[in-house]
């Protein structure tokens, strides 16, 4: 076999030479194959023993807490059931971009329904301090009071609703858009005209 070297041939790679290339490539191979499965042998192995040790540590632990087994695993199972449930997605659809608006209108939503709470929970205080000095007209400020109440309860009811369709990503668009202070500024309006209308 003649081999081009700088546009010399060259005759020096005998058929004989090649079958020694072709031994020392495969020892190669075989070599760094070995070593290769070697190196992950002992990998395993220091892995191996570190397993153990945490489990004989958490076994040991496990031992002086002294809380039963079954107990232990029927906690284990509810925290599994609770961890790997499903987040309600109601909002998601075929078109993202429908979708996009969906939770953008959802974000608003709660903004409103987060200030029109606060405005509600501000006046139950008020009637409460009311009530608290002695008004001349109980019984409608009693009557005010139970609706304030009511409303204060709907409406957290409902912003926790509301929350829970939006998933994480809504849920860091809502703290982003949150500690914008004009979109705030609108969020207050519309929830003093929406109170005004209750």
């Amino acid at each position: 076999m003649l081999l081009d070297i700088n546009g010399h041939a060259n005759s020096s790679i005998t058929h004989r030479n090649e079958k020694g290339l072709d031994f020392l490539m495969e020892r190669a191979v075989h070599h760094l194959d070995t070593k290769s499965l070697t190196g992950l042998g002992q990998w395993l192995l220091w892995w191996w023993n570190h397993c153990q040790a945490k489990k004989a540590s958490a076994t040991k632990g496990l031992s002086k807490c002294g809380v039963d087994t079954l107990t232990l695993e029927a906690e284990w199972v509810a925290q599994v059931a609770v961890q790997t449930k499903a987040t309600p997605h109601k909002l998601i659809t075929d078109n993202n971009c429908h979708s996009a608006k969906a939770t953008e209108n959802i974000i608003l939503q709660i903004m409103a329904t987060q200030k029109s709470l606060e405005n509600y929970e501000t006046r139950l205080g008020e009637l409460e301090k009311d009530h608290l000095n002695g008004a001349s007209d109980m019984t409608s400020l009693n009557i005010q009071l139970a609706e304030c109440h009511q409303r204060v309860k709907c409406f957290r009811q409902a912003l926790q609703k509301q929350k829970a369709t939006l998933g994480v990503n809504g849920l860091a668009d809502l703290a982003t858009l949150q500690s914008n202070s004009y979109l705030q500024l609108c969020m207050h309006a519309l929830a003093i005209k929406t109170w005004i209308q209750d």
